[in-house]
């Protein structure tokens, strides 16, 4: 992919906004701020949200990296962009995130060493364990959890192309062997997830741009989102039967809509996508401190039931919009140019180690305004 996709842009942004609406909505309805509303449901997209977003990161993985030469260096090369681009500002957010959660309960939640160590890695945890999602204090990053494994495949896969065929051939028998294990590192990898994460892959490999009609893919999707909505209804399947059937359909709706070009759409609606889709990681990890202060808030004011409910939604999204475009422009740039400093001056000093340097510095070959990756 040459140029970069209006439509996958605006798919990027949509899971993004879907993810803010959703916890804005389950936040907003406490009993502390606004209850339960009878239009809630419209937000809480559970089992659509999120297939969306592993099925858009699988592809955009498949074909913007694994069209590429294998080896080594390109495998180390794609390990430390991506470590650069999630890291700095997770940990950013992390400590923001434990100030406030000392201040406000006066202690925070590691109970062990090791719940810590796992939280600033963002290694796999068990939810039965540290409770929540699986992830302490930023509980939206439980979905960077499973993306950081994904970096592991990938890189595998750039490495040696062998390893990238056993990918494509057999991982749902991963899903089929370990889902549900009794093991909870082993059904983490057996997650439905991954599943969802190798259709993209797979999709990005084996259909090219121009392989199906855009009409037909359209009806892929819509016929696959029946299919799921039908059977969640009747009860007939499981949830992550159902969120594997949606991933299906997301893998329809990004053929479909794959070749939508910025020059055929008003350079302000295209100018908003693109902004919003290239801060969506940002506004993913910002918007965690927005919601609360902003349902506390609009309580404060006198509003209550579903005016509340519904200004702390759309309020929330506005401003993690806004902050998320300032951190993406301002700060995040400030954060590569740091870090691609100190890796000068550690090219001086250490000249024995200066692959490495010259690795980490070739993250700077793609912007940070212009990065389409998978991450939210």
């Amino acid at each position: 992919m040459s140029k970069r996709s209006l439509g996958l842009d605006a798919i990027r942004l949509t899971a993004c906004v879907m993810v803010v609406a959703f916890h804005a909505s389950v936040t907003a309805s406490m009993p502390k701020y606004f209850g339960q509303q009878v239009y809630g449901w419209v937000f809480e997209v559970e089992s659509i949200r999120m297939p969306l977003f592993f099925v858009l990161s699988g592809y955009l993985m498949s074909t913007l990296y694994l069209n590429k030469t294998v080896g080594s260096a390109v495998a180390t090369d794609f390990l430390l962009k991506r470590l650069k681009k999630i890291y700095p500002l997770y940990w950013a957010m992390l400590g923001i995130m434990s100030v406030a959660t000392l201040l406000a309960i006066g202690f925070l939640p590691f109970d062990e060493m090791g719940i810590l160590v796992k939280t600033i890695l963002l290694m796999p945890q068990d939810p039965r364990v540290v409770g929540g999602t699986g992830a302490p204090i930023v509980y939206p990053a439980w979905v960077l959890q499973y993306e950081m494994v994904a970096y592991i495949l990938i890189a595998l896969s750039l490495w040696r192309r062998v390893f990238f065929g056993v990918f494509l051939l057999f991982w749902p028998l991963v899903h089929i062997f370990l889902a549900g294990s009794d093991l909870w590192l082993l059904s983490f990898l057996g997650s439905q997830w991954f599943v969802i994460f190798w259709f993209g892959v797979v999709l990005g490999q084996v259909m090219p741009e121009s392989g199906v009609h855009r009409g037909l893919a359209f009806l892929w999707a819509i016929g696959l989102f029946g299919v799921a909505l039908s059977a969640r209804l009747s009860g007939y399947i499981s949830e992550s039967a159902e969120e594997l059937i949606f991933g299906l359909a997301f893998c329809g709706l990004i053929v479909a809509v794959r070749s939508w070009a910025y020059r055929n759409v008003k350079h302000g609606i295209g100018q908003l996508v693109r902004t919003g889709s290239d801060a969506s990681y940002a506004i993913f990890l910002i918007h965690i401190g927005v919601v609360s202060a902003v349902c506390r808030i609009i309580r404060g004011l006198g509003f209550s039931g579903a005016m509340g409910h519904m200004a702390s939604v759309v309020l929330c999204l506005g401003i993690s919009f806004v902050i998320g475009v300032w951190v993406n422009r301002h700060v995040e740039p400030r954060i590569a140019r740091l870090l691609s400093a100190r890796t000068a001056v550690g090219v001086r000093v250490s000249p024995a180690r200066s692959w490495t340097a010259r690795l980490w510095q070739s993250g700077r070959t793609q912007s940070v305004t212009d990065d389409r990756s998978p991450s939210l």
